[in-house]
């Protein structure tokens, strides 16, 4: 006769058994990846020779779209990204947010000495903060 604590664990034995795990899988990047959304679908980095950004949703695109700009990080759900950019009227790099329907966003800065003027480093999950 078996016991209650045997019974619990030949249960769940057979769970573990009959549950689909995912394999895990390698993918090579385009360049540096430097953010992967939490769920792991979604990464974005730079390319190497030229630096500009790219995102790659890996498991629904063949490769990554290719965003201008450096990229820093992304958002938990992968819509928004973050980075550098160069500002369209006075071509000094900014901070910028990205998304599909907008395309890059230039943040604007608080210094107008040099060339750098703001730098986008992170992201919050939802992509309504940046840092």
């Amino acid at each position: 006769m078996l016991s209650l604590r045997s019974a619990l664990v030949s249960a769940t034995l057979l769970l573990a058994l009959t549950t689909t795990t995912p394999a895990q899988q390698f993918v090579t990047t385009p360049g540096w990846a430097h953010d992967v959304t939490p769920d792991g679908c979604i990464v974005v980095g730079n390319m190497i020779a030229n630096g500009g950004g790219w995102r790659w949703d890996w498991q629904n695109q063949a490769e990554p779209t290719i965003i201008d700009g450096r990229v820093s990080a992304v958002s938990a759900d992968g819509n928004v990204i973050v980075g550098t950019i160069a500002d369209p009227v006075t071509g000094n790099e900014v901070a910028g947010r990205w998304t599909e329907a907008t395309g890059w966003v230039p943040l604007g800065g608080l210094d107008t000495c040099g060339i750098n003027i703001s730098t986008a480093y992170d992201v919050s999950a939802d992509g309504s903060q940046v840092v």
